[in-house]
């Protein structure tokens, strides 16, 4: 026997999480906007190499939060679904590559120079 649920409540709830999805990645984005233009905007913070790894590491969070909006309403076309799966693997993968290259470079920065007083 099949379990019938009423739609009502599972239409609200994906309603409400749907909201949330889209209102959490356009805030998302446009901090990293923010961020972006005031890093850019300063020529010290944007020499350095922990600037240029936050405003490359931004950038990819913004083609990866694009991107996830668009694999949202993609899934209907398989080959474009291909290409948007595609796309959020590469960004997924920047964006961790780009994140281990700041610990990296937070190590070298902290560990490193001052190994002895730690």
């Amino acid at each position: 026997p099949e379990i019938q649920s009423s739609p009502g409540p599972a239409r609200a709830v994906d309603t409400a999480l749907s909201a949330v999805t889209y209102i959490g990645c356009i805030i998302s984005i446009l901090c990293l906007l923010l961020t972006i233009a005031s890093y850019v905007s300063n020529k010290k913070l944007r020499g350095s190499e922990h600037g240029q790894l936050l405003i490359n590491l931004c950038i990819s969070l913004i083609g990866l939060y694009t991107f996830f909006i668009v694999a949202i309403h993609g899934t209907s076309v398989p080959a474009l679904c291909a290409v948007v799966a595609a796309i959020l693997q590469y960004f997924f993968l920047t964006t961790f590559m780009l994140m281990a290259a700041e610990a990296i470079n937070l190590y070298m920065k902290l560990v490193i120079v001052l190994g002895a007083n730690i």
